[in-house]
């Protein structure tokens, strides 16, 4: 085969990605493929989106990945849609598998009105911003409210409740302190999230970086058989076979 008509992952195989000793680990990557597209341009693509593209002859990219979780994907095409993205139409839309990471922060009353939790990637990239407190719930102490009011050990009267919240979390008395997140991940692998605390017209605060890692659930079995069945013991023996 010489040169396809219009981009194309079929006839691209082998692709192996191996990182290079120059640089911070991780950061640099040789990302070496074949190809049975003699003439044809090559396009490498990672998380959906095009990074390089190089002519014939050419069987390897230098690549610098800005995070650890990275989908790859080499195509080819001929010299006049080398500039193309074509993501959309190859299916590479970087959706990876709709994992969700879960970080979460525990609010005290050192938190105020307008203060939010933020979680970044590495890039420094806001993924979520959500306010600490919500506007209808008032972060105030013993005695800075309508005292008697509202439930034991917190005198507002928007309190979650005994056993509504994240239990022993929070001040005593009051157990709806923890604030979760949710992160989508769009791609397979290792992650870094930063997470941290900030508050209008100051730098973050009590950042903290958390290491995900996304893997996709096993395939489903295609068939499940019964091979023997070991009455003494109640021991069964199952074969399965991949879907």
């Amino acid at each position: 085969m010489t040169t396809p008509t219009t981009h194309t992952l079929s006839g691209v195989r082998g692709l192996r990605a191996s990182p290079l000793p120059d640089g911070p680990p991780g950061a640099r990557w040789r990302v070496g493929f074949e190809s049975d597209w003699t003439g044809a341009w090559h396009q490498l693509y990672a998380n959906g989106r095009l990074v390089a593209s190089a002519g014939p002859g050419v069987r390897a990219f230098v690549h610098a990945a800005d995070s650890a979780a990275q989908q790859l994907a080499v195509a080819a095409c001929p010299e006049g849609l080398a500039d193309i993205d074509a993501a959309g139409a190859l299916g590479l839309d970087g959706d990876g598998g709709g994992w969700l990471a879960r970080p979460a922060v525990v609010r005290a009353l050192a938190h105020w009105r307008g203060d939010a939790l933020e979680v970044a990637d590495e890039a420094g990239r806001v993924l979520f911003r959500e306010p600490l407190w919500p506007a209808n719930q008032p972060p105030w102490g013993f005695g800075h409210d309508a005292l008697g009011g509202g439930g034991f050990g917190y005198d507002g009267s928007l309190a979650p409740g005994l056993g509504h919240g994240a239990c022993g979390a929070g001040p005593f008395g009051f157990d709806g302190q923890l604030l979760r997140a949710e992160v989508p991940l769009t791609v397979e692998g290792r992650c870094r999230l930063r997470v941290r605390t900030v508050r209008p017209g100051h730098p973050p605060t009590d950042e903290t970086t958390l290491t995900v890692l996304a893997t996709p659930p096993p395939p489903p079995a295609g068939a499940l058989s019964l091979l023997d069945y070991d009455a003494d013991s109640d021991r069964i023996t199952l074969a399965i076979e991949k879907g």
